[in-house]
């Protein structure tokens, strides 16, 4: 298998690389240009050159200075839209990625926040206990005297569930240990991806640990009900988001920016510009509204901003969608004229671009300037 390294574009190395320390990436998306074929990439960089069935080993001093860079290196990946079997089997088809092993030797940990953020704590009670509702409501008395008949041994029955048990563990489908989100509140975010650090860092307290959200603003629309018990404003998830970023080397978030979802920040400073504060900007949804002033203040604190869309001039078969790389607000442009030196001694310089992007039918990016063909990138 190819090392994952080679499966990101060239022109897409400097940025989905292991990130700066305290340094914050965002990635948008709209309907038809999802953002999951760039996380993984962000989990490629981070795991260059790391192979996870045997210890790395290098003697190129240029490679050295790659492997020092991620053979330290953790990821916490928590999803709200995507469970551990998409990651799983993406990672390995796309980016070369085996996430279980990697789970295993504390290298990675995934976050479910999807599969059981809305459950009730006893859903699994419930669940057991439904079975036993048949055999209450039989009617016939005689059905009841032929199950006393004993037709196998009494000791064959425990030895058959004994060896059984441990046939179907649940580690089969998430990796060790298993971590989920139970609650859509801000405090248990926190506690959860703390935990998830501390058990990463247990072995190696100087691992850096770098931290990617995919789709966070899930919360947001599930506290749009405006009860007390989900109250959740963009402030607080920002509040949060800097909180678990002061204990991470670097974080990655992923969020939706479509029209409809941001257009109350556009309407909001034309109301400004206008002179008329809350005219077309009160006609918006509280979704909308949070939604949008969740985005602009991820863009104001990030460090860059890598925003997915698709063509302007519809469908082509040989191009996915337009990647636009911006710097954010918090951008260090000593950190750009600094670079970066790659295994093969080349400069990683980064600068705002634009440039189109392809994703084949095996998971392959292809990334290239506009102009060139798709296998130039």
């Amino acid at each position: 298998m190819p090392p994952s390294s080679s499966r990101i574009p060239p022109l897409l190395q400097p940025y989905v690389r292991l990130p700066p320390a305290s340094s914050l990436h965002l990635l948008t998306s709209v309907l038809g240009a999802s953002t999951n074929w760039l996380v993984i990439r962000y989990l490629c960089g981070a795991f260059a050159g790391h192979d996870a069935r045997k210890p790395a080993a290098s003697s190129d001093e240029n490679n050295s200075r790659l492997r020092g860079q991620d053979e330290d290196a953790a990821v916490i990946l928590v999803s709200f839209l995507r469970d551990w079997e998409f990651w799983k089997t993406e990672s390995r088809r796309a980016g070369g990625l085996d996430l279980a092993r990697l789970a295993q030797q504390n290298r990675f940990a995934f976050i479910d926040g999807l599969s059981n953020l809305f459950l009730p704590a006893d859903s699994t009670d419930a669940a057991d206990a439904a079975p036993a509702a048949p055999a209450l409501s039989s009617p016939i008395p005689v059905r009841t005297s032929r199950t006393i008949t004993p037709r196998t041994p009494p000791q064959a029955s425990p030895q058959q569930h004994s060896s059984t048990a441990p046939s179907r563990p649940a580690s089969s489908t998430t990796p060790a240990p298993t971590f989920r989100l139970t609650s859509p509140t801000l405090s248990h975010l926190e506690a959860v991806v703390q935990k998830a650090r501390a058990h990463l860092t247990a072995s190696s307290p100087a691992r850096r640990v770098l931290l990617i959200l995919d789709a966070p603003d899930l919360l947001l629309a599930a506290a749009a009900d405006g009860t007390a018990a989900r109250s959740m404003t963009p402030v607080d998830f920002a509040s949060t988001l800097l909180a678990l970023r002061g204990d991470v080397h670097a974080a990655v978030v992923s969020v939706s920016a479509d029209t409809p979802l941001v257009a109350a920040a556009v309407d909001a400073v034309t109301a400004q510009q206008d002179g008329n504060i809350g005219g077309q900007h009160a006609n918006s949804t509280p979704l909308e509204a949070a939604q949008a002033a969740f985005v602009v203040g991820l863009t104001h604190v990030a460090d860059w901003v890598l925003s997915l869309r698709l063509l302007d001039t519809g469908f082509a078969a040989d191009v996915s969608g337009v990647l636009r790389i911006t710097r954010g607000d918090n951008s260090d442009e000593d950190e750009e004229q600094e670079g970066d030196v790659d295994a093969g001694g080349e400069e990683l310089r980064m600068e705002e671009k634009e440039v189109l992007y392809y994703i084949g039918g095996d998971g392959s990016a292809k990334a290239f300037e506009r102009g060139s063909g798709v296998g130039n990138g």
